[in-house]
């Protein structure tokens, strides 16, 4: 039926669509609502949002794409996404520009367990957790003069942002260059939330929005935008699930290049913990079908072939899943995939195909995924099998999928115990007490697949002989094994009060929960490897992936660092980069040191995440906890701020590393985990180490501050204008910044014009001596280390010609002090004229002319004419044009 409908030959669309064409034909044949409650893509009423490879002229596509209904237009490269008609995918297929069409959903980075001196009404614990609080006063940092951007659902689709400035939660001047189009989607203003972390650790940082969830395409575009906008910092909190694992897809792309450009990215490293499953491709053929499939059996080490890999998704719970191989990505710029791979999800008696994903990969990318939602009802399946099948093209060598699930309910972590051997008799205590009620239990490791025994104490002091260290420790032998447990060596023992469950979690971490509540999760059955899931652009060369620890599991919270657990769900690094972006596959696979910092979350704000209080308050003080790498990941960029503020000449690279180095070391709970990949680099501090689960560990701003202050030894000499769209005729200023961070005092150094724009009139300098008014310079008798001098240069502008005004200058020094064994950090000032729209130097009537005949045109595209930013062209906009004539009021030719 679906293949008279369309012409499968063609490969164009992805199965996502085709489903959901087959969906919607069926839904209008059979006059039944369309549910796309399973559905994989993006879906929005009666659109589908759609990102597509082009091939040829992207204008003349846009068109052609515009008469069958697509709106909302984004563009990076030869990447194009739109939201098109449900009705119309059919016509899609048949634009041969379209070389690939697909749609996938996006996937926020919040906590998806947790049921959905600061500034302002809520207090952020994060701060003294790093330590902010502290360096903010030592350095008298705020974040001034620091803009970050903020990529993420929505900002104000809720339409509370109005209470959260009142309160003080966020400033009254946060930008917003895109917001979510269609808010009744049911989005959640996490952005919003992400902002109020923000200002409470950096209170005076500028704030930028850009929606992150319309398209991949879409989302490389806002990045590019946010940096051009004047973002010195961008943090995001979103993943698109089909983004490439061994290549950098198009928003890796665009992480490196604003990095490039000076812009240091932050970027959530996701909530999968390790639910993920990565070998070598075992070619074998299943006996009944005679079909070429995936052994995973074989390529786990086993006897005997095995296809069908276990998995359980408990009843109320959803799974997606993101299969990928060793192949390139059309996506990336490559020549696409050599290799055709299909994935079903079959039901537990292996006759029925619940979910398949069956793209043709040849020439596109090489990726399958599909989602399946249990009903919350019991007595449906919960037992299925994942399935991978051959269907043409070489062998790949290797593969790996990515399970998106909520990991695990979150409860509470259980006290130990430690056990005393007293007249002869073991007895266990917490802390000093001897324990009268409850039981303990200790889990433990039993094989080299982390597979882990949970055990109730009181079996060993029936079933198993001490063998006591008296020091609170013990041995015992479990299936074979010696283990030691007890306090402050081996094993923990774990305390489990009366009323309470003790629930054994994949990594080996003992959860408490109240009799009869604990959230099932999915699962990966048989045959797990437990690899990474950071991928994407997170794990981009530019972008700092930040992982989860809780703000109570920090030492400013009474726990010792040695003992702090990371968050349960915080995914692990080590996904292997294999091709560039040209699709050529390396000659040695490239590992990233990813996660490279954990940051606390867990932390409160006036209404993140929605729900009801008492389900979404995690530490009882009736305000809502923000948890989830989502909440990490803006903590760490609002340090940042406070560091560029205060060292304002460092370099992603600088800031990279200062957090790095600067950072507590966490133990991995995956440290016993085998096949992860070779640490050949430790890329930390002297006393921390690097691993795949907490990366250097928790940041700490004093020692983070301390890094930037060791490893600077610069003159930074930074120059910028007062406003960047000038008008002819209207003063302003140009102001320079010189920061010793030298180890020597500077004498007598004089501030100098090399360059002194051709179309200004110089008007004269405040802040310093010697004042040459021909060479355009000045004198500075004395910068100390560590001092901060400023100067201004007032100057007034001309008509001109060129469109821009450049201004460079240099330092020079006494005799005595050489500068040229010390770098100087010198910017140059670029200032746009607004509104002057012919370029010739003038705003007048002739720019008048060009941007009503646009109005009357109704050209809405060109944002370049649309001065007052609400996505339109119209009367409010030749107001302000008016204002900025060159000649005013007449408007006359000013040339």
């Amino acid at each position: 039926f679906l293949s008279s409908q369309l012409n499968l030959a063609n490969a164009e669309l992805s199965s996502q669509l085709h489903q959901l064409h087959s969906d919607f034909i069926a839904h209008q044949q059979l006059a039944t609502p369309l549910n796309t409650r399973n559905s994989a893509a993006h879906v929005i009423g009666d659109y589908v949002v759609v990102d597509m490879t082009i091939k040829g002229d992207i204008e003349s596509l846009k068109t052609r794409l515009e008469k069958i209904g697509m709106v909302h237009f984004s563009q990076y490269k030869q990447r194009l996404s739109g939201a098109l008609p449900i009705s119309q995918l059919s016509s899609l297929e048949q634009i041969t520009q379209v070389s690939w069409a697909t749609s996938t959903q996006a996937r926020t980075r919040e906590n998806p367990t947790r049921r959905s001196s600061s500034s302002g009404f809520v207090f952020n614990s994060a701060g003294p957790a790093m330590f902010t609080d502290v360096v903010r006063k030592q350095y008298n940092v705020s974040g001034k003069g620091v803009s970050i951007g903020v990529l993420s659902d929505s900002y104000n689709c809720l339409g509370t942002a109005e209470n959260d400035v009142a309160t003080g939660d966020l400033p009254n001047d946060v930008q917003i260059l895109k917001e979510y189009p269609v808010c009744n989607e049911g989005l959640t203003d996490e952005g919003r939330a992400m902002m109020q972390l923000i200002h409470d650790i950096a209170p005076e940082a500028k704030l930028i929005f850009y929606t992150a969830v319309v398209s991949p395409t879409d989302f490389a575009q806002g990045i590019v935008q946010l940096a051009e906008a004047g973002a010195q910092i961008i943090v995001d909190d979103i993943g698109w699930l089909t983004m490439p694992m061994f290549q950098e897809g198009p928003i890796a792309q665009a992480v490196n290049e604003v990095t490039a450009s000076g812009v240091s990215y932050f970027s959530a490293a996701g909530n999968s913990a390790r639910m993920s499953y990565e070998n070598d491709f075992v070619l074998g053929t299943e006996p009944l079908s005679n079909d070429s499939a995936h052994d995973f059996g074989i390529a786990a080490g086993d006897d005997s072939s095995r296809f069908y890999q276990k998995i359980t998704v408990p009843p109320g719970r959803s799974i997606k899943i993101s299969l990928q191989w060793d192949d390139p990505s059309e996506i990336s710029g490559g020549q696409g995939a050599k290799t055709d791979l299909d994935m079903f999800l079959l039901d537990s008696s292996l006759k029925r195909v619940v979910r398949s994903s069956e793209n043709s990969n040849i020439g596109h990318d090489p990726v399958e995924f599909l989602s399946y939602q249990s009903p919350a009802e019991d007595g449906f399946e919960t037992t299925f099998h994942l399935y991978i099948s051959h269907r043409a093209g070489p062998i790949p060598k290797h593969l790996k999928y990515i399970v998106f699930t909520p990991i695990a309910s979150e409860g509470a972590r259980p006290a130990q115990l430690k056990v005393l051997n007293v007249d002869g008799t073991q007895f266990f205590f917490l802390n000093n007490d001897l324990m009268e009620s409850g039981e303990g239990v200790v889990a433990l490791f039993v094989n080299s697949i982390q597979k882990y025994q949970l055990l109730p104490a009181q079996q060993f002091l029936t079933d198993i002989t001490f063998n006591l260290d008296g020091n609170g420790g013990a041995s015992i032998e479990y299936a074979d094994n010696i283990y030691q447990i007890g306090l402050n060596t081996g094993i923990p023992i774990w305390y489990v009060p009366d009323g309470f469950t003790a629930s054994l979690q994949e990594n080996g971490k003992v959860l408490l929960f109240p009799d009869g509540e604990e959230l099932a999760a999915a699962q990966i059955e048989e045959f797990s490897t437990s690899s990474s899931t950071i991928f994407g652009h997170p794990n981009a060369a530019g972008a700092i992936a930040v992982g989860a620890i809780n703000y109570q599991q920090t030492p400013w919270f009474r726990t010792n660092i040695e003992n702090s657990l990371i968050e349960d769900f915080s995914s692990a690094g080590g996904t292997p980069i294999l091709f560039d972006n040209l699709g050529n596959r390396l000659a040695v696979k490239e590992f990233r040191n990813k996660p490279e910092i954990v940051a606390p979350d867990g932390s409160d704000t006036t209404f993140f995440p929605l729900g009801d209080i008492e389900e979404t308050d995690t530490d009882g003080n009736q305000l809502p906890n923000f948890s989830g790498t989502s909440a990490a990941a803006p903590h760490a960029a609002a340090m940042a701020a406070l560091l560029l503020e205060a060292f304002p000449h460092l370099t992603p690279s600088d800031i990279k590393q200062a957090m790095m180095k600067g950072s507590l070391d966490l133990r991995d709970p995956s440290q016993d985990l085998q096949n992860q990949p070779v640490i050949t680099k430790q890329p930390c501090g002297n006393t921390t180490q690097f691993d795949w689960s907490t990366g250097c560990g928790l940041i700490q701003a004093d020692l983070v501050f301390e890094q930037a202050e060791e490893n600077t030894d610069t003159i930074f000499f930074d120059l910028e204008s007062s406003t960047s769209s000038i008008t002819a005729g209207v003063a302003f200023e140009y102001h320079f910044k010189l920061i010793n961070f030298s180890r020597i005092n500077l004498q007598n150094v004089r501030i100098r014009a090399t360059q002194l724009p051709k179309h200004v009139n110089f008007l004269g300098i405040d802040g310093c001596i010697d004042i040459d008014t021909e060479e355009v310079s000045c004198r500075l008798e004395s910068v100390a280390v560590g001092e901060s001098r400023d100067v201004i240069i007032y100057v007034m502008p001309q008509n001109n010609p060129e469109g821009q005004l450049v201004f460079q200058a240099d330092l020079l020094s006494s005799t005595a002090i050489d500068l040229s064994h010390t770098k100087v950090n010198l910017k140059t000032s670029i200032a746009q004229i607004e509104g002057d729209f012919n370029f010739d130097g003038c705003i007048d009537l002739s720019d008048w002319s060009l941007i009503f005949s646009v109005m009357r045109a109704g050209n809405n595209l060109d944002e370049s004419f649309d001065l007052t930013a609400d996505g339109f062209v119209d009367i409010s906009d030749l107001t302000i044009l008016e204002s900025l004539y060159s000649n005013p009021p007449s408007g006359d030719a000013c040339r």
